[in-house]
């Protein structure tokens, strides 16, 4: 079984059936033409029958034949269950980033999600087959979007440590100037004074490159779900 494609897949299913006797006259098979257009009237709720082909080699001089079955897997289940939620919190994951760091929420919603996702792709190793010759499409989306998620983390972590604060001058009910501190949620913006540091600016180039991952997982996604189809 090849996942690659997965949800998507199309699978050949290949029977040989030999009877290993090559003297002709001994045992042949016969198969009536009306059996090589008969489809199963079973309906399975995981897979769709595309095609079958039967073809009896005049090599083997009757004694073998070639039954092929091909088969497109129904992704109905495994988008609600596994892609749909995940394209719910690669969004949440955006979302993330644009949180205020002095909320103290942000690095534990990072990783909660990074979590969740981990949790994803173990659940979906359960409906493959051990294979290291190919990777899932669905396993690759997986890794890209944790790898946007752990920018994201790394980012809020950078921020709570390296976040200014600048000062408000306000008076108090004697009438005196109290210096009061106020964080801005961005690092390196001032609300009186914006400027950019070298920590704003590590700040926005993750989260660049983390839209960016976000951005071409989710097209290759698409493209993989449009594009499915089964050769016949």
């Amino acid at each position: 079984m090849n996942p690659e494609d997965f949800p998507y897949d199309c699978q050949t299913c290949f029977v040989r059936l030999n009877y290993g006797i090559k003297a002709k006259g001994y045992i042949q098979f016969k198969v009536p033409d009306y059996f090589r257009n008969t489809f199963p009237t079973y309906v399975n709720h995981v897979w769709s029958l595309v095609s079958t082909s039967l073809e009896v080699p005049d090599t083997n001089a009757g004694t073998a034949f070639h039954f092929d079955i091909v088969l497109k897997r129904k992704p109905t289940y495994f988008v609600f269950i596994i892609v749909v939620p995940s394209v719910i919190l690669s969004v949440v994951t955006v979302a993330v980033y644009f949180i205020p760091a002095e909320e103290g929420e942000k690095i534990g919603c990072g990783m909660t999600i990074l979590l969740t996702f981990m949790v994803f792709q173990t659940q979906m190793a359960d409906y493959l087959p051990e294979n290291s010759d190919v990777t899932p499409i669905i396993g690759l989306y997986f890794m890209m979007i944790m790898a946007s998620c752990s920018l994201v983390t790394i980012d809020s972590i950078i921020m709570s440590n390296h976040i200014p604060a600048s000062n408000i001058t306000t008076e108090n009910d004697e009438g005196e100037g109290v210096q009061k501190t106020e964080d801005t949620g961005f690092v390196g913006i001032k609300k009186r004074a914006p400027r950019l540091n070298r920590w704003s600016l590590c700040h926005y180039t993750l989260g660049a490159i983390s839209f960016l991952i976000i951005a071409a997982a989710h097209v290759l996604l698409l493209e993989k779900s449009v594009s499915a189809s089964c050769a016949s």
